[in-house]
């Protein structure tokens, strides 16, 4: 019977033997020789029944001959009638505890006649001197327990995909344990032997962890060893590579698949163990593998691929889905542990990351949202009622000066109202460094009251900042809207667009794979006679696709990007223009995203997950492979810095010349998004510059319910790693991506990344798992998605 193989182990030398104290080491054997050890297999399947002859086969042979060999059989009557009949030479016992690998050990425990117990998988093969090289460590008191190597029996060949530093996924010894004798946090379940007095006082297997038949949880050797390890202070476990078993690969291991749901499996198990066992024991080895094994083992696939070894790029890619899959199994076991189980039972998986239900928000605050402009009139804020029909508790007010967002204030609301006075307070208290540097900038006096500051007419002149473009300068534009179904929103956002300050302008409405005509009908009836307006039906579904067809039938010089559920400022456009003027190699230009809205629970959760104000901020920056390079060592890989397709802009020409978007990215395709952070990246890659414009600010109506933003998390999630896994099988970003792996998997995984900071403490965690198992998915959408695509 196959195990959780314990991932990793310590990577430390064996210390000297005999360091534990008389009070709790268990008494010395003088005599080499007398060293007794009972040998044991736990099995539960008819199924494996010729590999079981094999495993036992294997012991009776051994050159340190077991005590006795036990078979233990898991809730299997009729198995374990054909293993009384049919096995000579051994004792068959029926487990007594629950079913489980756990049950069965601790019957075997309780039976064995010899002081010490090895374990050996039901499908695996013991070397001759197997025994022999554990038990030869056993005559030291300090020493609990010792493992041995596990090497895989492939069925034919190693796949060339298949990672070493993974074996632990087989239940084998990977790349990156030692290659002597060396003290170990556990060995592995299979291929031990156990001190059976080191378990008194300390218990033996927890049945609520471990293998149950085919179910995948595991990690129960790991809890034990860190528990006996507490209970004995000196006690020790060692790893003893010369001592070698045969584990047995079934065909169906050597798969993508049960690649992804072991390690999403484990992830699972390391997280129960940690309730257990508490963080520091239960992951200090895992540091260890993330810190060093991982980014050697991308480094060699990395080197192999220099070595004319193309598989190393497979190699490293599994590296990395692996890892994330790790990783989002933990992260459903951190939300699920202790929320649908007691603390000492194990959770059971029902179904993708996607149904763990996220926790509800605690002292959640409607919040009322919108904007202060200081060129305007000092007066009271004012909020109208909630959805649902409530009052506002807080208004978060985005601040603008001269048309410039210069930053967010939070005043409290006295029945859904702030007087002018406290706005201006808050105004000046949280952003008056901010407004005294613009206006210093401008060449005007510092002055941070609202009341004190004026756009109007100074001995001066305008402030240079929001000085008129001439209107010869505006080149003509086009903004692309793309909708679906939504023909009620669809108007509103075109009424929007035509009410923009801009000279020559023109909307194309792209109506994508329609299930009615309401959209077109919509469109005709309101708009029929504007000659502003174009309808453009795309019947295949799929963002990228309905962008590319908007671009086709642009006739701008520029071409804008919005959807139908952004309401746009007027300046929008005018703003996006200025952005093409910061440099002359400027090709996109983005905008300041905020949220519309935030009077449910779920609105404030996706606002702190996709806050533009905390990933973008407001000031204008500069994006491209010369002088203008972010510090982040993941440019210009890092999605998230540049801006968002629902809100950009891009010279006409460049997209027409670079081939558009990535049909297999986007909305309404199984990569559910990612064809904007494709576009940014060639955008930089064909030489071109990028530039953010927070004055381009337009304003996102969230999800509102929670399974709306549970669906939409999962998608961002998807997209992300659609986005990264066609990065990664390119041939031009393969190399880049691999040396910025590890750093990549710390952003996406560590609570101090910026990515994750902004979303708080309060954050659910299972929404972080969902965006996880998102982007573990992303990848093998995006395969689906070009496969689909070529069809």
């Amino acid at each position: 019977m196959d195990t959780t193989a314990p991932m990793p182990t310590d990577r430390q030398p064996a210390p000297p033997i005999g360091a534990a104290s008389r009070s709790t080491a268990p008494s010395p054997l003088p005599d080499r020789d007398r060293i007794e050890v009972t040998a044991v297999i736990c099995t539960y399947t008819d199924e494996r029944w010729a590999r079981l002859v094999a495993a036992v086969d294997s012991l009776r042979t051994q050159s340190h001959p077991p005590l006795e060999i036990l078979v233990v059989i898991d809730h299997n009557p009729a198995l374990a009638r054909r293993a009384s009949t049919d096995l000579t030479g051994v004792r068959v016992l029926e487990s007594t505890g629950p079913r489980g690998l756990s049950g069965g050990r601790n019957t075997a425990l309780a039976a064995a006649r010899a002081p010490f117990v090895a374990f050996l998988d039901d499908d695996a093969t013991a070397d001759r001197h197997w025994l022999a090289g554990l038990v030869a460590h056993l005559h030291e008191p300090s020493v609990a327990g010792v493992g041995g190597r596990v090497t895989p029996a492939w069925p034919r060949r190693r796949p060339r995909w298949f990672p070493a530093e993974f074996d632990w996924v087989i239940g084998c010894t990977y790349a990156g344990m030692p290659e002597s004798v060396a003290t170990v946090r556990n060995p592995f379940g299979g291929a031990m032997v156990l001190r059976r007095d080191c378990l008194r006082g300390t218990g033996h297997y927890r049945t609520d962890l471990g293998r149950v038949g085919k179910h995948p949880l595991g990690c129960e050797e790991t809890e034990l060893c860190i528990r006996v390890r507490r209970h004995r202070p000196g006690t020790v476990f060692l790893y003893e590579p010369a001592a070698e078993i045969h584990h047995h690969i079934p065909d169906e291991r050597c798969t993508w698949g049960y690649f992804r749901r072991r390690c999403y499996a484990e992830g699972l198990s390391k997280a129960v163990v940690r309730r257990f066992a508490g963080t520091g024991d239960a992951l200090a080895s895992e540091r260890d593998y993330l810190r060093r094994t991982l980014p050697r083992g991308l480094l060699r696939g990395l080197g192999e691929i220099f070595h004319g070894d193309v598989s190393g790029v497979a190699r490293s890619v599994g590296i990395l889905i692996g890892l994330v899959w790790t990783a989002a199994g933990f992260a459903v076991g951190a939300v699920t542990v202790g929320r649908r189980t007691r603390p000492s039972s194990v959770p059971q998986p029902d179904g993708p990351p996607g149904h763990a239900a996220p926790r509800p928000d605690t002292g959640f605050v409607p919040t009322w949202i919108t904007a202060v402009d200081l060129d305007a009139a000092a007066h009271d804020l004012v909020a109208p009622p909630t959805g649902d029909g409530g009052r506002h508790r807080r208004a978060s007010a985005l601040v603008l000066l001269h048309r410039q967002p210069i930053g967010v204030v939070e005043v409290d609301l006295d029945d859904g109202t702030a007087s002018a006075a406290a706005v201006g307070d808050a105004i000046r208290a949280q952003l008056g460094e901010a407004i005294a540097e613009h206006l210093l900038d401008d060449g005007l006096a510092p002055r941070i009251r609202w009341s004190d500051v004026r756009r109007g007419p100074t001995p001066e002149g305008r402030p240079p900042c929001w000085a008129p473009e001439r209107t010869a300068t505006l080149p003509p534009a086009t903004v692309v809207l793309c909708t679906r179904d939504r023909p009620a929103q669809a108007v509103e956002a075109i009424e929007g667009l035509l009410d923009l300050d801009y000279p020559d302008l023109e909307v194309v409405v792209v109506d994508n794979a329609p299930t009615t005509t309401a959209t077109a009908d919509a469109v005709e009836e309101r708009f029929g006679g504007d000659p502003r307006v174009r309808y453009v039906l795309e019947p295949v579904a799929g963002l990228a696709r309905a962008r590319n067809t908007g671009v086709a039938h642009a006739r701008g010089e520029i071409v804008a990007f919005t959807d139908d559920d952004i309401r746009v400022e007027r300046w929008w456009l005018r703003a996006m223009a200025r952005g093409f003027e910061r440099s002359p190699g400027v090709v996109c230009v983005t905008g300041a995203v905020v949220s519309a809205t935030c009077d449910t629970p779920a609105e404030a959760r996706f606002d702190r997950a996709v806050a533009a104000e905390a990933k973008w901020g407001f000031r204008p920056r500069l994006f491209d492979l010369g002088g203008h390079r972010p510090p982040s060592p993941l440019f210009p890989y890092q999605a998230g810095i540049f801006g968002g397709g629902g809100n950009s802009a891009f010279l006409t020409e460049h997209l027409r010349s670079t081939g558009g978007f990535d049909p297999a990215l986007g909305a309404g395709t199984p990569t559910a998004g990612g064809e904007d952070l494709d576009a940014f990246l060639r955008v930089l890659t064909s030489g071109g510059g990028l530039a953010y414009e927070p004055a381009a600010l337009v304003w996102h109506h969230h999800a509102t319910d929670e399974r709306a933003v549970r669906r939409q998390t999962f998608r961002y999630g998807v997209g992300l790693g659609a986005y990264l896994g066609k990065v990664a099988l390119s041939r031009e970003h393969v190399v880049p991506v691999l040396v910025r792996a590890p750093r990549a998997v710390h952003y996406l995984l560590s609570g101090s990344s910026d990515k994750n900071a902004q979303k708080g403490p309060d954050h659910p965690r299972a929404l972080t798992v969902l965006e996880l198992a998102g982007v573990a998915w992303g990848p093998v959408a995006y395969l689906r998605s070009r496969r689909r695509n070529r069809s």
